[in-house]
């Protein structure tokens, strides 16, 4: 996701963007955007990948 605007789609379940890469530019929902940064660690500089770990396993804590 190069600097995409997801800033009004809303996730229902984060999984579903596991191995996302997104970059420091992209925008997400208000509702996502704790959750997506605490689940992507850095990849390159300014540079994530979302890695949720089964977050249904495991009380929805991120790797």
């Amino acid at each position: 996701m190069s600097g995409a605007d997801l800033s009004v789609m809303e996730f229902a379940d984060l999984e579903v963007s596991e191995n996302v890469v997104w970059i420091d530019g992209t925008r997400w929902h208000p509702a996502a955007r704790d959750a997506v940064r605490e689940c992507s660690p850095v990849i390159g500089e300014g540079v994530y990948r979302i890695h949720t770990g089964g977050l249904r396993d495991r009380d929805r804590a991120c790797v």
